[in-house]
């Protein structure tokens, strides 16, 4: 899916006033129309270095779908359940405040 250039525009727009170049997001692979990420763009989502959310995906901390049977194949990760396991550890942040 194709992101029209006024809406392109008018979020880079809204965003550069925090530090965001939301073009190098989108080329990063920060950005994903999708409901499966690769472990590249899910450690820019979320700030985690490729490896680990790969090793995390691949002992089942979370979902994942693996494509092939060597060890450099594919990881897809659903963007849900990453954040459902990220929300994990927002929620054990609050219980010890509490």
């Amino acid at each position: 899916m194709e992101i029209p250039a006024h809406v392109l525009d008018s979020v880079s727009c809204l965003l550069r006033p925090y530090g965001v170049d939301f073009s190098k997001l989108l080329q990063s692979g920060g950005y994903t129309p999708h409901k499966y990420m690769t472990a590249k763009q899910a450690s820019v989502y979320c700030g985690l270095s490729p490896k680990t959310i790969r090793d995390k995906a691949l002992s089942g901390e979370f979902c994942s779908i693996k494509i092939g049977d060597s060890d450099k194949s594919r990881v897809l990760i659903k963007k849900s359940d990453l954040d459902n396991w990220l929300e994990r550890f927002s929620s054990r942040e609050k219980q010890k405040m509490a």
